[in-house]
């Protein structure tokens, strides 16, 4: 059996940098970087929520329900985005097998299976499927009452405790399958953990470790103005930034998890790089394609571009609010010295 890699978690907290820290382990030997976000553990269908429905807060019907939608997703992450559908090709991004690998570890846990279900089903009916649902309930058309029952079918789980062995197994089974052909010992996932849960996130894995970065809350703002899954207003937007970081561990080194800036990144390139190789046990010898696809020189031109947005108002607002996130540039370090 081939090793399992170990995995590095590189996160952020939407339009934050997480690509850039991707783009520098990607000049690594040894490192396998997908470009792909890994949506698998914290999905809201995916298996934090899974282990929600049947470990935590197990009841009758729930994992029924959970492992439904976890398996609706594998469809959607598995699938190439068309015209006509959304997906994420993960079976070309990351492996072909991993709608196989998902769906024989949800096989796995679902005990019993039965052709009946909770009401609740019903609502998923379209308006004549369900007009015929009631007409062979009314009038006993056994055939028919089958057909639903069959079509509307129960995954009964008797018991959460087989869960996280079997997550573990699948997300190791999983990562085996992603670096195969590679030669890789490393593999980085973007997006593959939350911030704000690390330590969950970091225990379904054999070996993984955090990469957080954030960003200058003024730059994020600019961001936002384009983007579909942040708030366009200033107050809307400080309170999803807030609440984006509760829980998250803050600057520096904290147990499975590091947390950068992307501002330090970029101008304080070498010391910023040294400390995440340190803290991931990366051989700086391994970085052989230094600058070749993170570009610091580059990147600086993303940075403190809220110096030239028009709604000085607005900004004045991020500042006041969010102090403690505010990044210092190069350009303010020298005026902050004239000063």
């Amino acid at each position: 059996m081939a090793k399992t890699p170990r995995v590095v978690h590189v996160t952020g907290f939407g339009n934050s940098g997480a690509g850039a820290v991707m783009h520098l382990l990607g000049e690594c030997e040894g490192f396998h970087c997908p470009p792909q976000e890994f949506y698998v553990l914290h999905h809201p269908d995916g298996l934090m929520s899974l282990e929600d429905s049947l470990v935590r807060t197990w009841d009758p019907f729930g994992p029924d329900f959970a492992l439904r939608r976890f398996r609706d997703l594998v469809k959607v992450l598995a699938r190439p985005h068309t015209r006509f559908q959304f997906g994420l090709d993960y079976h070309r991004l990351f492996t072909p097998r991993f709608a196989e690998l998902a769906n024989a570890f949800a096989d796995r846990i679902s005990d019993v299976r039965f052709d009946g279900h909770f009401m609740f089903r019903r609502a998923e009916m379209s308006a004549p499927e369900h007009f015929a649902f009631l007409a062979c309930q009314r009038f006993k058309i056994a055939r028919g009452s089958r057909f639903f029952l069959k079509r509307y079918g129960t995954q009964f789980v008797t018991s959460g405790e087989p869960f996280m062995k079997e997550a573990r197994a699948f997300v190791d089974e999983l990562t085996r399958a992603i670096v195969e052909g590679t030669g890789a010992t490393d593999l980085a996932l973007l997006q593959g953990s939350l911030p704000n849960h690390v330590d969950r996130c970091n225990g379904y894995f054999e070996s993984a470790k955090a990469v957080i970065i954030d960003r200058d809350p003024r730059d994020i703002y600019l961001s936002a103005q384009s983007a579909t899954y942040m708030p366009r207003d200033v107050g809307a937007f400080i309170a999803w930034f807030e609440a984006a970081r509760a829980g998250a561990p803050k600057k520096g080194v904290h147990g499975g998890a590091i947390n950068v800036s992307f501002e330090d990144l970029v101008l304080d390139y070498d010391r910023t790089v040294g400390a995440i190789f340190e803290f991931l046990g990366v051989d700086p010898a391994r970085h052989t394609k230094k600058r070749t696809v993170f570009k610091p020189e580059q990147s600086a031109k993303r940075i403190a571009k809220w110096k030239s947005h028009p709604d000085k108002a607005a900004l004045r607002r991020i500042e006041a609010a969010l102090p403690g996130y505010l990044s210092a540039t190069a350009e303010d370090a020298k005026e902050s010295r004239a000063s």
